[in-house]
C-alpha cells in the first residue's frame, strides 16, 4: 500500500482491560473531551467495486465524508463528483462523519467506493508501493501491569523521498567516505503574533539621510569678551503663509492632472506611430507583392518564348505541335467560312504547304536540340567520370581518391 493516502493525526490511546471490558477506574468513555473525540480513528477498509481492490486507511471519526471522496479522487487522479462511497448497501452523505453511522474507534469497518459513471468515468486501479510490504495502520497492545493494556492505532508514515547530500568526510588510511545524515525535523517555527513584520511601505520607501539636530540637545554660542564669534553666514529665515491640508491636496490634485495629461499625450502619439508604422509596412507589402506578381508574369513569358525559338526537351517540341495544331484548324475553319468552291480548294492547298514548312521548321529544331542534348549528356559524363573516387566510414567522413 502507497503511504499517500494515509491521514496524517495522532491516534488517540483507549484502556481496556484483558477481558475486552471497559474498566471506568482507568478510563471513562462518557468523560472524554471534545479534542480527544476528535482524534479518535477507524480504521476503514475501501473496497473499489469495479477492479475488486481493496486500500486500508486510517480515518478520523469526527471527519466529514467528503474528505475521504477527497483523498480517494486524488489517489485514483479522478474528479470528486464521480465517486460515490456505499455503506450497508446504502449511498452515505458527503457531510456524514464515521461516528454519525455508529463506527467505533479503534474499529475496522467495510465500505465500498462506486463510480456514478462506470461507463464513461470506470474507476482507475490503485497502484500501491511494491517495495514495501508493510501496512499502513497497526494496532500496538501495550501492557498497564495489574491485568490492564492499552491500545494504541499507530499510522506508518513513508517519506518518500531522496536525502540531499550534505557532504561528509573520507579516511585518509582506508579510503572509505562518511556522509553527514539529514534530519526529519523541520526548523522551529516562529510564533505568528499577529504583527505584520513585512510590507510593502517597509521594503520600497525612499530614505534621505539628513543630520537632524534636536532643539533639546541644540545649544548656542554667543559672542563675549574675549570670543568673538563671526555672523557671515548668518541667514534670515521669513515664514510663509500657513497652508491648510485642503490647499495641498488641491495643489496635488492639479499636479496630478498636469502628469496625466501629458502621459496620455505620450500614449496617443505612441498608438499613432504604431498605426502608421503599420499602414507603411502594408503599403510596402502590396507593393512588393504587384512587383512579385508582374516579375513572375514576365519571367513565364520569356520562358515560354525561349521554349518556342529554341525548344530542347520533349515537352517544348509538344507545345510547338500543340500549336501549329490549333492555327490550323484556325486557318480551316476561316477558308471555310469565306471562300468556296476553286479558291477554296487553291487555299487549302497553299495551307497545306504552309503546314509543311513549318513541319521542315520543328525537324530543323529537333535535330539541333539532338546535337545540343548530345553535347551536354557528354559533358556531364565527363565531369561525373573525372570526380575522385569516395568511400563512407560507418562514423560519418569520407576518404577521396584521384
Amino acid at each position: 500500500m502507497s503511504d499517500e493516502h494515509n491521514l496524517p493525526l495522532p491516534p488517540l490511546p483507549t484502556m481496556i482491560n484483558d477481558k475486552g471490558e471497559d474498566n471506568n477506574n482507568v478510563y471513562n468513555e462518557s468523560k472524554d473531551s471534545n479534542e480527544e473525540q476528535e482524534t479518535k480513528l477507524a480504521t476503514v477498509k475501501m473496497l473499489l467495486e469495479s477492479i475488486g481492490q481493496t486500500v486500508t486507511v486510517a480515518f478520523p471519526l469526527r471527519s466529514p465524508i467528503n474528505e475521504l471522496i477527497t483523498h480517494f479522487a486524488k489517489e485514483l487522479r479522478m474528479p470528486e463528483n464521480i465517486l460515490q462511497i456505499i455503506f450497508k448497501e446504502k449511498a452515505l452523505d458527503n457531510q456524514l462523519t464515521l461516528s454519525e453511522i455508529e463506527v467505533e474507534p479503534n474499529t475496522t469497518v467495510s465500505m465500498e467506493l462506486h463510480s456514478k459513471d462506470p461507463i464513461n468515468e470506470p474507476l482507475r486501479p490503485y497502484k500501491p508501493r511494491q517495495d514495501i510490504s508493510m501496512p499502513d495502520v497497526i494496532t500496538v497492545r501495550i501492557d498497564e501491569g495489574q491485568s490492564m493494556s492499552r491500545d494504541v492505532v499507530v499510522e506508518i508514515e513513508r517519506n518518500n523521498f531522496r536525502k540531499p547530500y550534505l557532504g561528509g568526510i573520507r579516511h585518509r588510511m582506508t579510503g572509505k567516505e562518511f556522509h553527514h545524515a539529514s534530519a526529519q525535523t523541520l526548523p522551529p517555527q516562529r510564533p505568528d503574533k499577529g504583527i505584520m513584520r513585512y510590507c510593502r511601505d517597509t521594503q520600497t520607501i525612499q530614505s534621505r539621510h539628513r543630520v537632524i539636530q534636536t532643539t533639546n540637545e541644540q545649544s548656542t554660542q554667543m559672542s563675549k569678551p574675549g570670543y568673538y564669534v563671526s555672523n557671515e553666514n548668518d541667514r534670515l529665515l521669513t515664514p510663509h503663509r500657513y497652508q491648510t491640508a485642503e490647499e495641498k491636496f488641491e495643489i496635488l490634485n492639479k499636479k496630478a492632472i498636469i502628469i496625466q495629461k501629458y502621459f496620455r499625450r505620450w500614449l496617443a502619439k505612441r498608438d499613432v506611430n504604431t498605426l502608421r508604422e503599420a499602414f507603411q509596412k502594408r503599403i510596402q507589402h502590396e507593393l512588393g507583392e504587384k512587383q512579385r506578381q508582374l516579375d513572375e508574369r514576365q519571367q513565364r513569358y520569356q520562358n515560354d518564348l525561349d521554349r518556342r525559338l529554341h525548344p530542347r526537351t520533349k515537352d517544348d517540341f509538344d507545345v510547338l505541335y500543340a500549336a501549329l495544331e490549333k492555327w490550323r484548324e484556325e486557318e480551316i475553319a476561316k477558308i471555310n467560312a469565306t471562300k468556296q468552291g476553286a479558291a477554296r480548294k487553291a487555299a487549302l492547298a497553299l495551307l497545306v504547304d504552309e503546314e509543311t514548312e513549318l513541319l521542315a521548321t520543328i525537324d530543323r529544331y529537333k535535330t539541333e536540340a539532338q546535337k545540343y542534348n548530345k553535347e551536354v549528356n557528354i559533358q556531364r559524363f565527363l565531369e561525373r567520370v573525372a570526380q575522385p573516387k569516395r568511400w563512407k566510414y560507418k562514423d560519418g567522413s569520407t576518404t577521396e581518391m584521384e
